[in-house]
């Protein structure tokens, strides 16, 4: 997904799903270095790091943050997670 729209809009947005094993760590994770991120669990439970906090997520969860918070992010549960990663501005996802 890739979104672009002049003035005072938005300038762009990059979306991309992934997916941790149980225990392993998001490939994707922590490749926005600036802007925001969105991170959306479509299955499973991950444990996000941000700004020095542990935030656990299961399936319909969802969690914003500014992309310079970011501290990885890993599987929690017994299942494989799913996730939705969304940046602004675009990111090599």
């Amino acid at each position: 997904m890739n979104v672009r729209r002049g003035g005072r809009g938005l300038e762009g947005i990059d979306g991309a799903p992934a997916t941790a094993p149980p225990g392993g760590a998001d490939p994707t994770a922590g490749l926005a270095a600036s802007g925001e991120v969105l991170v959306v669990v479509l299955r499973g439970q991950i444990a996000v790091l941000r700004a020095g906090t542990r935030q656990v997520l299961r399936e319909g969860d969802v969690v914003h943050f500014a992309a310079r918070e970011a501290g990885g992010m890993s599987c929690e549960g017994e299942i494989a997670a799913r996730v939705l990663w969304v940046c602004s501005p675009p990111a090599a996802l």
